[in-house]
């Protein structure tokens, strides 16, 4: 078993890899095609599969491959979506801790010089607002995922202070994109035509980032 759980994490690693390459138009096909072997997996070997699941997206995340969109709509396709928020929540907050410990243990003079500009943003934030300005960021997505996760690392704010905020922070959106993803795994297992509900999803997904900005403006100007 333990053999098996090893290859189905490398297959997720790869194929998140290969996501990176062909990005969302292949994903999709590929979605469409294999969400019904996937589920048969899951309801097969629920807790195995949610390890594998839960570990590769951490992995997938840490290495700030732009996966977490796909990932996150997968686990709202085959997961319950209370389960999925669980998993992809604490997955998320997880791989965002462990780019942050090697932006900060590993490779800080380099992402310094790579990234001084979005660096002296981001810590200015951080030094007039504190852990307040990580909360703004991570529900208005000013800057990329993997870009706070590695600049936040060169600041001076508590990894444990940075998990919790940002565990609070990517919730709302988190929630959205599962539920999103539940919608899009009913109507492709039952081959139905775009509802109501998932209209309405994709325009909350779209106006949150707005209308987070202009509740956090001040952290912005």
């Amino acid at each position: 078993m333990m053999k098996t759980l090893t290859k189905s994490i490398l297959l997720f690693i790869i194929v998140g890899i290969l996501v990176t390459k062909f990005f969302y138009n292949d994903i999709i096909f590929i979605i469409n095609e294999n969400i019904s072997y996937l589920k048969d997996i899951h309801g097969k070997e629920p807790y195995y599969f949610e390890i594998i699941f839960f570990i590769s997206y951490i992995i997938l995340t840490s290495l700030s491959l732009p996966v977490a969109l796909i990932l996150g709509l997968l686990s709202g396709i085959i997961f319950d979506p209370v389960k999925a928020v669980f998993i992809v929540s604490l997955a998320s907050s997880i791989g965002a801790c462990v780019a942050f410990a090697i932006s900060r243990y590993l490779f800080r003079s380099y992402l310094l010089n790579k990234y001084e500009n979005q660096y002296r943003k981001i810590n200015h934030g951080f030094t007039q607002h504190g852990a307040y300005y990580l909360f703004a960021l991570r529900m208005v997505p000013l800057f990329p995922y993997f870009i706070i996760n590695f600049i936040s690392g060169l600041t001076t704010i508590n990894i444990r202070i940075f998990f919790i905020i940002s565990l609070l922070g990517m919730l709302p959106m988190t929630v959205i994109i599962i539920m999103i993803g539940n919608n899009l795994g009913n109507m492709i297992l039952n081959n139905v035509d775009i509802n109501a509900n998932l209209i309405i999803l994709l325009s909350i997904f779209g106006l949150l980032p707005i209308i987070s900005k202009i509740f956090f403006k001040k952290y912005f100007g």
